[in-house]
């Protein structure tokens, strides 16, 4: 399918991404409070969970989580494999996790 003698979205892709998950990057399904945007910083995004900011950094080609405090090691996973699969959805294409510390 075409649009305007481009190919379409679907095309390109190669699968018909869910485009509500876009919204929802950065909504795991961890108990959490979104935090407000910080003006003049772009790409960022931060939530709380269990008292702890989680800071959400996207750039072209990645996403960076950075817990600043201490949580388990299981509530860290979870949010980065949820957000992991989310990306792989919505692009069609698998996404992989790099411990960087």
């Amino acid at each position: 399918m075409e649009s305007l003698g481009k190919p379409s979205l679907h095309d390109r892709l190669g699968c018909a991404p869910d485009l509500d998950l876009f919204g929802r990057l950065y909504v795991p399904s961890e108990r959490h409070t979104a935090l407000p945007d910080v003006e003049d910083e772009h790409g960022v995004t931060r939530i709380e969970i269990r008292g702890v900011v989680v800071r959400f950094v996207q750039d072209d080609d990645s996403v960076y989580m950075t817990v600043e405090g201490t949580l388990s090691e299981t509530v860290c996973e979870s949010v980065a494999v949820e957000l992991k699969d989310k990306l792989s959805e919505l692009e069609c294409t698998p996404y992989r996790m790099v411990r960087l510390a």
